[in-house]
């Protein structure tokens, strides 16, 4: 018969065994948590090295690193602009539009003002873009694929296809799925398609092109033709704002973000005002440069001299952007970007101007 003691020892025992127990199995899992924080951080800056370097070489390359975690990724405007993951905000010293996937394939895009570029890395897993155009003008589909990624001798491929109606028409280029250039080949016949009616596969995305994106357009994304100005309209698939692009990097950025919501709203509307953000600091800051260089090399020019005034003309045009991008909600206005696209027009034609009368390089 076991005695009272003999009792207590063990109850003490099993009690000191459980306690021990929790401990061990406590450190274990906060080890494991460490480590896979560890983990991601790393993955995480190995990403944005990659991506920092194709903005600056403009060399495409496919990113694989994120295979076999479990990553979440989110973008958040509020400055610092940067990515929030598992392990914090990290942020981003240049433009970046991704979608997260196990592998990714980056390259860069660029927008060529003549005195200034704007450069952006697009970050995609393998992709299926489908493009539904419901008018016969396919000049505005192939100027938005040319903006895209060329991921021919990379992976992931990013893929090109036309709905028309219920058929949906991706194996274009000699039965199999079009890249970029092979896409491009086969706009040759334009002409007005059926509103689609296929179910896309969850790696695709339905860009329609349409005289009007009304509510009735539920699908991925709608794109009225840009006006006389260069300005059209997106509407995008779980948002109630009509955002309106100048250039199809505006349309590329809300095309790779997609209408997935996260902790700060549809994602890709956040890239698109992100993209929007971006661009007005960097436009401003190439803007105040370029408006004090003509304003220290025309003073050096004869007051009647052609040079003089040629810089003159540079000067008043890149004050003119400035005060047009004072306004941080200048891309929401329709007046303000159509008075922004003319006066980058203009400022384009003043330094080519400028160039060709020799004084760019005076």
């Amino acid at each position: 018969m076991i005695s009272l003691y003999q009792l207590f020892k063990i109850l003490f025992g099993l009690i000191i065994s459980g306690f021990i127990l929790f401990v061990i199995i406590y450190f274990l899992s906060s080890y494991t948590q460490i480590q896979d924080s560890s983990q991601q951080a790393t993955t995480l800056k190995n990403f944005l090295k990659t991506a920092g370097d194709v903005y600056t070489s403009g060399n495409s390359v496919g990113f694989d690193d994120f295979y076999g975690k479990d990553f979440k990724l989110t973008f958040d405007t509020r400055e610092p602009e940067g990515i929030v993951s598992g392990t914090g905000k990290t942020p981003v010293w240049f433009p970046l539009f991704f979608s997260l996937g196990d592998e990714v394939f980056l390259s860069r895009a660029t927008i060529d003002m003549g005195w200034w570029e704007f450069h952006a890395v697009e970050a995609m897993p393998r992709t299926r873009i489908i493009f539904n155009p419901m008018t016969d003008d396919w000049d505005f589909l192939m100027e938005i694929v040319q903006f895209l990624p060329d991921s021919e001798f990379f992976d992931p491929k990013i893929t090109f296809g036309l709905c028309d109606g219920s058929l949906l028409q991706e194996k274009l280029c000699g039965g199999d799925f079009c890249e970029k250039q092979g896409f491009l080949y086969q706009l040759s016949n334009p002409r007005i398609m059926d509103k689609c009616t296929v179910r896309m596969p969850d790696n695709a995305r339905l860009i329609i092109i349409s005289p009007s994106c009304s509510q009735t357009f539920s699908q991925h994304f709608c794109l009225t033709p840009p006006n006389t100005e260069g300005v059209g309209n997106i509407n995008l698939r779980g948002s109630q704002s009509n955002l309106l692009y100048k250039d199809p990097i505006d349309i590329i950025a809300a095309v790779i973000g997609g209408y997935e919501k996260d902790l700060y709203g549809n994602s890709g509307e956040t890239l698109y005002e992100y993209k929007n953000t971006v661009f007005r600091e960097e436009l401003s800051l190439a803007s105040r440069i370029l408006a004090n260089r003509a304003l220290i090399v025309g003073s050096k020019h004869p007051q009647s001299s052609p040079c003089q005034k040629a810089y003159s003309d540079l000067f008043n045009s890149m004050n003119t952007l400035q005060g047009i991008l004072s306004d941080e909600d200048y891309y929401k206005n329709l007046g303000t970007v159509s008075s922004l696209l003319k006066q980058l027009k203009q400022a384009k034609t003043t330094h080519e101007e400028l160039a060709k009368r020799g004084c760019d390089y005076q």
